[in-house]
C-alpha cells in the first residue's frame, strides 16, 4: 500500500475511534451526583426599576452565545442518572392536572422503540422514557406558559426542528461515554431529547434528530 493510502487509512480509523464508545455505556453502577453537570450559566440581566411606584420592571437579558455542539463534562454517574430512568418510569397516566397532552409515539419514530412508562414530574412537565438495544432514549415535554414561564435560551441554535430553532448538546464523562441532546420550543411547549447507550455520538444525533422531525410533524397535523 502507498505511502498516502496509509495516511488516509489512518485518518479514517482515527475518525471511527474518536466518535466511538464503549458497548457498556453508560456505567450502570457509577454513584449518582448530587450537583448537575457543568458549571452554572454566567447569565447577568440588566434590571431597570421603574422611577414611580408600581411602575414596571424592565429586564433584559444578555445575547445569547454562538452555537456550538459541544458537550459538557460530567461525572460518570451523571450518565447512569438518565439510564436508571427506564427502571423506575411508570405506565400510569400523569395526572390530567398537568393540562398536557403527552406526545403519542405511537405515530412517531418512537414507535420503533420501547416505551418503559413516565417519570414523575413537577409542574405542568411530562417526562416518557424508551429504551432499544441497550440506549435509554428520554423525551421532556414542558408547558412552560401553563406555569408563567418566559424562557431565554443562553445558547444560538445550531439546527431547526421544523420550522423552529433547536440546540445540538450533550455530556461526555471521563470514559469517554456520551450522551447526545437536542432541544426546541415552540409558542407555549419546550421539548428536550436525551439519548445514552453504547451508539456513536453522530448516530445518536441521528437518531434524536429523526425522532424530533417526526414528533414536529405529527404535532403540525393535530393543529391544522
Amino acid at each position: 500500500m502507498k505511502l498516502g493510502s496509509w495516511c488516509a487509512a489512518f485518518l479514517i480509523l482515527q475518525a471511527l475511534s474518536a466518535n466511538a464508545q464503549r458497548s457498556n455505556c453508560p456505567v450502570r453502577d457509577a454513584a449518582i451526583p448530587r450537583q448537575p453537570p457543568g458549571m452554572p450559566p454566567d447569565i447577568t440581566p440588566q434590571i431597570s426599576f421603574p422611577n414611580q411606584f408600581g411602575g414596571e420592571v424592565k429586564i433584559e437579558m444578555p445575547p445569547p452565545r454562538p452555537a456550538s455542539n459541544d458537550l459538557t463534562a460530567a461525572e460518570e454517574g451523571h450518565l447512569t442518572a438518565i439510564a436508571r430512568m427506564a427502571d423506575v418510569a411508570r405506565v400510569d397516566t400523569p395526572s390530567s392536572s398537568l393540562l398536557i397532552i403527552p406526545i403519542d409515539a405511537r405515530p412517531t419514530l418512537l414507535s420503533e422503540w420501547r416505551f418503559n412508562g413516565y417519570y414523575p414530574e413537577r409542574g405542568h412537565k411530562v417526562t416518557q422514557v424508551f429504551s432499544r438495544a441497550g440506549s435509554v432514549l428520554v423525551l421532556e415535554q414542558w408547558d412552560y406558559k401553563a406555569d408563567g414561564i418566559t424562557i431565554f435560551n443562553t445558547r444560538q441554535p445550531s439546527t431547526a426542528v421544523g420550522g423552529f430553532p433547536a440546540r445540538t448538546g450533550g455530556l461526555q464523562t471521563p470514559s469517554g461515554c456520551v450522551a447526545a441532546s437536542l432541544s426546541w420550543e415552540d409558542n407555549e411547549t419546550s421539548f428536550k431529547l436525551i439519548l445514552v447507550g453504547p451508539l456513536p455520538l453522530p448516530e445518536q444525533r441521528q437518531v434524536l434528530l429523526g425522532v424530533a422531525q417526526s414528533m414536529h410533524a405529527v404535532r403540525s397535523k393535530a393543529t391544522k
